[in-house]
Order: C-alpha cells, then structure tokens, then sequence
C-alpha cells in the first residue's frame, strides 16, 4: 500500500488552502437516506470554526472532523494536545460521539492552485475501493455531496470552467498526527484515486 504524507506546511497548497465561506451549494436532503451521517454533521460543531490561514485551514478542518468522528482513527495515534496547540481549536468534549467509517480526501488542481480537503463517508463497507461507495462532505459548512460530480461542480469556481479542466482526487484513511521533531504532521494511508471531470 502506497503511504501519502502530508506535511503540513510542506505542501504549497496547504499554504494557500481553500477557504469555503460564502460557497453556495444546494445541500442534499439526506436525513432518510443516510441519517447516521446527518446526525452527526449536525453534531460534529468543526463547521463552526474558523478559518486560519496558514493554521486553521481545510486541512485542519477535515482532520478535526475524522478524529473526532472517525471510526477508524485510533487515539494512541493522535497527538490531540498537540493539534488543539498548534491550531488553536480545541476537539468537542461531549461524552461519546457517534463514529462513522470516515476518511480524508485530498482534491487537486494543481494548475490552478486547488489544493482542498474534504471527508467522505464509506455507505458500502463491501466494496471501500469503488468511488461509488462513498458520499462527500465539506467539513467547513456541513455540505454533502453525493457523487464525484458534485464535488467538481461544487469547487469549479477555483479552476475555472474550462472544458478540459480535471481535479484529481484520493480518498485516505487518516493513520496519525504526531509530531515528528520539527513539525507536527499527519500521515494518511490511500485507498483509491480518481479523476473528477465533466
């Protein structure tokens, strides 16, 4: 399995992260076909926080959600201390929250400057390696998405209506956030790529 490692100001997209304030978007209804997740977006408060450039950005934001609602984040991996310090933004405290199969997911265009992050949500635990298992999230505003093309309509501001124009996408397991000795860092681990077009 091929390990992607994000380094937090090493990335220059992570510098100049994508603030989603004010992006309008026709939210889905999706109370009753996946109510788990709309219960826990309306929940989860990380929608409420906000946007640091350079040290609360979409990075942080995706983060945030899955370690706190993530079934697959393991606490001995997370250095929660150490996020709450470095983004100034501290997790919820609310006894037990629901956990769901979340993950990361890293959107580029490179060509224009579009680096964002984003959560998904596994609905087919069957199949985790088919784009279509999965339903997106925007953890800034609480937004789903439903298909691939939603993302890309929902950001193609950012690069642009050009014809051609394709965003490549992966969806990750979120593996740590540690501090490695200069840095704090996340790791996550792939489980799929894709290109997100017209």
């Amino acid at each position: 399995m091929k390990l992607l490692l994000i380094i937090l100001c090493g990335i220059p997209g992570l510098l100049w992260a994508q603030n989603m304030d004010g992006i309008a978007f026709k939210n889905p209804d999706i109370s009753k076909t996946h109510p788990e997740l709309a219960k826990v977006l309306k929940q989860d408060d990380t929608d409420a926080q906000l946007f640091i450039n350079r040290r609360f950005t979409c990075n942080e934001f995706t983060m945030r959600f899955l370690i706190q609602r993530s079934s697959g984040v393991l606490v001995e991996n997370i250095d929660r201390a150490g996020f709450e310090q470095e983004t100034g933004v501290s997790f919820q405290t609310e006894g037990n929250l629901p956990k769901l199969n979340l993950y990361y997911v890293n959107l580029t265009h490179a060509a224009s400057g579009f680096y964002h992050a984003i959560g998904a949500y596994l609905v087919n635990p069957l199949a985790p390696e088919k784009v279509e298992s999965y339903i997106f999230f925007e953890p800034q505003t609480d937004e789903v998405m439903l298909t691939p093309k939603d993302i890309f309509n929902k950001y193609q501001r950012f690069y642009g209506k050009l014809p051609d124009a394709k965003v490549e996408a992966s969806i990750s397991e979120l593996i740590s956030y540690k501090f490695n000795g200069n840095i704090y860092q996340n790791r996550t681990e792939r489980i799929l790529s894709f290109i997100i077009s017209r």
